[in-house]
């Protein structure tokens, strides 16, 4: 699994974050899909809800065939260009290893075939899978899907060596005490008048973090939505893998009782199938989400919202 691209350090990832701020507030650099990238041509440009400046997405054909593919431009790399090379090495990683052990889960991505860089470009080349998405189907059997993808995490996530789970990222306690600390310290400045939700929030959840035992790791999405899933056939398919990491347990779970554009179906994940997800990681997903550079207002004040009923 050698590549030319290398995994994102701790500091790109802050820096990244750093840049991109400082370019949202000069101008807007929404970046249109590019017509054509390499052999590739445009077919269809696809909008990316929440999603910032100069990472685009569109379906390309080259030959006969779709592809799905991701882009990035910019003199200065930012935080959306080591997105794309995450997800590209994670992707590969989770494809190769997933189709060695292929006969016992029930899960899949779209492979990456390619990426195409220049000076200041980035682009990746997905496999294109002609499905469903998961939010056009009835919310019970969303809820069943997503349920059986984080219970396949785990198991796959047990059956990695050690030297296998060297592939991904990791997250653990640790990184997640300095990232209540930086988004509790942002908070504080930017939301003054909420300073006893931020501080009770952040007392809690470190309190909760130290006393919980580690458990082991596996590997979450971080964003394990209906959008960021596909049906096809009989084959159900995870996409945009940028997030993905072994981290605590239950994250997947916690980040979907929070989430707000899908409260039915997190309602019934938690009364059918009893996924409660863990108070501490979602008072630290929610300090996370409610600092996020590309989350609307509204979106931040239903994270500070969340915050508040959770130090009830």
């Amino acid at each position: 699994m050698k590549n030319t691209l290398k995994k994102p350090t701790m500091f790109n990832i802050v820096l990244g974050n750093i840049i991109l701020m400082i370019k949202e507030q000069i101008n807007d650099n929404t970046m249109p899909s590019p017509k054509k990238i390499g052999s590739y041509t445009l077919l269809q440009r696809m909008v990316r809800p929440h999603k910032s400046s100069n990472s685009a997405i569109g379906i390309y054909q080259k030959g006969r065939k779709k592809y799905f593919i991701k882009s990035w431009t910019g003199i200065i790399k930012d935080i959306n260009y080591y997105c794309i090379v995450s997800q590209y090495l994670t992707n590969k990683a989770f494809h190769e290893l997933f189709v060695s052990k292929s006969n016992k889960y029930n899960i899949k991505t779209p492979k990456a075939i390619e990426y195409i860089k220049s000076k200041n470009s980035l682009s990746v080349v997905y496999e294109y899978i002609d499905g469903r998405q998961l939010d056009k189907f009835d919310s019970e059997i969303q809820a069943k899907i997503i349920v059986n993808i984080a219970n396949n995490l785990k198991s796959f996530s047990d059956s990695l060596s050690e030297e296998e789970k060297k592939y991904f990222s990791k997250r653990n306690k640790l990184f997640y005490m300095f990232i209540l600390l930086v988004a509790s310290i942002i908070l504080l400045i930017f939301s003054p008048r909420n300073f006893k939700i931020i501080l009770n929030s952040f007392f809690n959840s470190i309190a909760a973090l130290l006393s919980s035992k580690e458990n082991g790791q596996s590997l979450a999405h971080r964003d394990l939505l209906p959008k960021n899933i596909m049906v096809s056939d009989k084959n159900i398919f995870i996409l945009d893998l940028e997030t993905m990491v072994m981290t605590l347990p239950d994250y997947d779970y916690s980040f979907l009782q929070i989430e707000p554009d899908n409260k039915k179906i997190a309602e019934i994940v938690k009364k059918k199938f009893r996924k409660y997800g863990d108070k501490a990681i979602k008072r630290m997903i929610a300090l996370q989400y409610a600092v996020s550079l590309t989350n609307p207002f509204g979106l931040k004040k239903h994270y500070m919202q969340t915050l508040y009923m959770l130090n009830k």
